[in-house]
């Protein structure tokens, strides 16, 4: 058994359409968070959810595959989702909800 307690065979169990599903809703989810912590983005609860709920995505991600670079669709989409919304010249508050959107998924799950 591994340290995370998950079987070695445990990424065979899924049929490919399951995981295009799984990412599907994933990226759905984090097109929709980004929207609202974009409309909310002056509340500092706001950027902290952000990260937390982008790590949320990104741990979810982990189960349904081990390719990291697939892991990292919800949140590319969220990426992109928040250049869509915010546009150019992003303000600090803004920059601030985008760096911990990204950084803290990225550095919390392994």
């Amino acid at each position: 058994m591994t340290s995370s307690g998950y079987r070695d065979d445990f990424y065979r169990d899924f049929s490919r359409g399951e995981v295009i599903q799984a990412f599907v809703w994933l990226s759905v989810f984090a097109a929709v968070a980004v929207m609202l912590q974009v409309g909310y983005f002056w509340a500092p609860l706001g950027i902290v959810f952000a990260g937390w709920f982008n790590a949320v995505l990104r741990r979810t991600a982990k189960l349904w595959t081990q390719n990291r670079w697939i892991q990292l669709v919800p949140l590319g989409v969220w990426a992109v989702g928040f250049w869509m919304m915010v546009g150019k010249g992003p303000s600090i508050s803004e920059m601030l909800l985008l760096l911990v959107g990204i950084i803290w998924p990225l550095a919390t799950v392994k």
